[in-house]
């Protein structure tokens, strides 16, 4: 794949930043997460900690360390993203890259394949990444992503 930039409406990314900030008790990890976090509170390898999550009883969840304030860029119905802390009644929405929203881009599915590739995905983003996004000249947050690389970036 090469390199795709996607560009995000910064006001938005930023109401999402806060909402995370400000909401620690309704972050959730998301399943690498979770995964990465077996792997190094027990010292297992990354199957065995994918057996266990795919085995967890959801009425007896495992204990995880709470994610620090972030995003998730999320690939399914289009692209975008979302605060870490959606759990409850509050959920401040999301951020879709331009281009890539099926409410008003009538091509979004042929172009989020043709950007990211087939497979749905959510990936975490530590909400430092977005260093400037709290600017009043910020446009857009952009994400560029590659095989096996995000960059970020706000342009004014």
């Amino acid at each position: 794949m090469t390199a795709v930039r996607l560009r995000f409406d910064a006001r938005k990314v930023a109401e999402l930043i806060k909402h995370s900030e400000y909401n620690p008790d309704k972050r959730v990890l998301t399943l690498g997460g979770k995964i990465e976090a077996l792997m190094k509170e027990r010292g297992i390898s990354e199957d065995d900690a994918i057996g266990l999550v795919m085995r967890e009883d959801p009425k007896h969840p495992f204990s995880y360390p709470t994610p620090p304030a972030g995003l998730e860029l999320v690939h399914d119905s289009g692209i975008y993203l979302m605060s870490n802390a959606n759990e409850g009644e509050d959920e401040p929405g999301v951020a879709y890259a331009l281009g890539y929203n099926p409410s008003v881009d009538p091509n979004w599915y042929d172009d989020a394949r043709s950007a990211v590739g087939g497979d749905d995905f959510s990936e975490g983003i530590d909400a430092t990444a977005f260093k400037g996004i709290d600017d009043p000249r910020a446009k857009y947050a952009v994400i560029e992503v590659t095989n096996n690389l995000l960059r970020f970036s706000v342009e004014y």
